[in-house]
């Protein structure tokens, strides 16, 4: 963690009482990429740090200050989520509330990227295991799948759950 990443957070937060959630981009020690940290279009897009504070519409909670007037108001994560949906879900309900997330504009943090191999997403693996690994806490369980894409995806929600297990069973 960068020594003034504190400080850094804390000063998007100018005055207690203020709706605003401070997410850090955090980057990859090896490539200087950015791995976690604010997104838009839904978790479509990543935010980048381009020396400037950006506003986000939903984030990676790797890194993530959210002031006690926001956690008054929103609480914890929805208890649905084991693992991986939490945080995004929880970017997208602040902003139905009207709380703003805003990005870093620099790293605060470095951690390497979680890679794609030996999850549901890899394409080397068959297609029995990677089903059983989208169906794990760490993949898409669908439980948990269907309460998001219904939370947040509207009424293309439907086709959003359906995606991922149909390209495994396609092979894609």
């Amino acid at each position: 963690m960068e020594s003034e990443a504190l400080a850094m957070l804390l000063a998007m937060l100018p005055k207690p009482g203020v709706r605003v959630i401070a997410v850090g981009a955090v980057t990859d020690p090896r490539s200087g990429r950015q791995v976690y940290g604010g997104w838009r279009k839904r978790g479509r897009e990543r935010v980048e740090a381009k020396g400037r504070v950006e506003e986000c519409t939903t984030m990676n909670a790797n890194c993530a200050l959210v002031p006690r007037a926001v956690f008054q108001e929103m609480g914890m994560f929805h208890g649905a989520f084991t693992h991986a949906m939490g945080d995004f879900d929880y970017g997208l309900e602040a902003g139905r509330h009207g709380i703003a997330l805003r990005q870093t504009a620099s790293a605060v943090a470095h951690c390497e990227e979680n890679s794609e191999r030996g999850t549901w997403r890899d394409r080397t693996l068959n297609r029995s295991e990677r089903w059983a690994k989208v169906l794990s806490p760490k993949g898409l369980p669908p439980k948990e799948w269907w309460i998001y894409t219904r939370r947040n995806e509207g009424w293309l929600g439907v086709l959003r759950f359906i995606s991922p297990y149909l390209k495994i069973w396609m092979g894609r």
